[in-house]
């Protein structure tokens, strides 16, 4: 629970829960962030001043991702992205790239530890079974694409990522998870079981 600005958060912190109350302002600043970030990437390229090594941002709605699982139960995160929807509506507003182009190209990103991965509304899906299983899901694209460049984990002890993780220097993805206080505490992320 610290006071932080998103200069500092994206220079040192490779995992991040934002919570606060409805309405406090988490989705509005998950969408300025990745516009914020589109742009600086467009003029300065890989290197910025104010956050140190940037991303490709990827914000993904977690209530729509939950609709989308109960038609395809085996989806994972992984392969949603790319093919995510923002408020019902495709990502892309021309017909010039296709779906499968985008989502492998975000994948690849991913591959390559060169994006930011944002997760919006953790705590809001509806039905308890269908929340464990989708926090089982994010646990395990945490476990998997969000580690350090020596391979440890959010959910490995938290004096191993101060020593061995200099975010700015070293790469690798990032993932910023936005969630209601009272919802998170109810289910919180702890790793893949």
């Amino acid at each position: 629970e610290e006071d932080v600005n998103e200069e500092t958060i994206l220079r040192t912190k490779r995992w991040i829960v934002i919570l606060g109350d409805p309405g406090s302002g988490k989705t509005s600043f998950a969408r300025w962030l990745v516009h914020h970030l589109a742009q600086t990437l467009l003029i300065n390229g890989q290197y910025s001043t104010d956050y140190g090594l940037l991303r490709i941002p990827i914000l993904i709605r977690i209530g729509e991702f939950a609709e989308i699982l109960k038609e395809q139960p085996s989806l994972t995160l992984y392969d949603y992205i790319g093919k995510h929807k923002w408020m019902g509506k495709t990502i892309l507003d021309n017909d010039s790239i296709s779906l499968n182009y985008l989502s492998h190209a975000l994948q690849d990103y991913i591959k390559q530890g060169q994006a930011l991965i944002i997760l919006d509304g953790l705590d809001e899906i509806p039905v308890s079974g269908q929340r464990s299983k989708i926090i089982n899901i994010v646990e395990n694209f945490v476990e998997t694409y969000v580690q350090t460049p020596t391979g440890i984990s959010a959910f490995d002890n938290p004096h191993l990522n101060r020593l061995f993780d200099n975010l700015s220097q070293s790469g690798g993805n990032q993932i910023i998870i936005t969630s209601r206080i009272v919802g998170y505490h109810a289910a919180p992320l702890a790793g893949p079981s």
